[in-house]
């Protein structure tokens, strides 16, 4: 993983890259992996748009040799297709759909321990944008049902405390609730 925005890196399987562009030149070769690594980095695989000057630029063509380029890179079919308006290259896209639910399932399972010896901010389970975020917080909104479910069997309270942390509890369930967008 790249430390600095949690993205996983690009993989690169040399022998089917360079069995898939054997018929490329090695400069059309090299525009294709640029489009493929901004692709990857830059759009995090959500496409690149259908623009000829802008997929131009990002090849670093020359406009007599961009026809020929556009032709092999772009092809609609074994390269980079058209979905929606925008380059797709489908073995990327889903490579990426994969390591990004892994990271997330291993973030999830890490993240309790993480915050508790301090390697992670809080803040990061407070962003329910992020996925780790939201799954950290439907745990902790389980954790707490459960909890109340056991003070509910405890009921009426005999000490101050069971009824301080009954109180306690519901008010996270309530933030929690919120954050996540669900009706308390």
């Amino acid at each position: 993983m790249s430390e600095h925005n949690g993205e996983p890196p690009m993989p690169f399987e040399g022998t089917r890259f360079f069995e898939a562009v054997q018929m490329f030149s090695d400069d059309i070769a090299l525009k294709y992996l640029r489009c493929l690594w901004f692709y990857w980095k830059h759009t995090h695989c959500t496409g690149l748009p259908d623009d000829d000057d802008g997929l131009r630029e990002l090849c670093k063509c020359t406009p007599d040799l961009w026809p020929r380029a556009k032709a092999l890179i772009f092809d609609n079919e074994h390269f980079f297709k058209l979905e929606g308006g925008k380059w797709h290259q489908k073995r990327n896209r889903d490579f990426h759909a994969q390591l990004i639910a892994e990271t997330v399932k291993r973030q999830a399972q890490t993240l309790p321990a993480r915050l508790a010896t301090g390697r992670v901010s809080k803040s990061v389970t407070e962003d329910v944008s992020t996925p780790v975020g939201l799954v950290f917080n439907q745990r902790a909104l389980e954790r707490i049902e459960a909890r109340l479910d056991q003070l509910r069997g405890q009921k009426p309270f005999s000490r101050a405390k069971e009824k301080k942390e009954w109180n306690e509890l519901h008010a996270e369930r309530k933030r929690l609730m919120n954050l996540l967008g669900l009706k308390a």
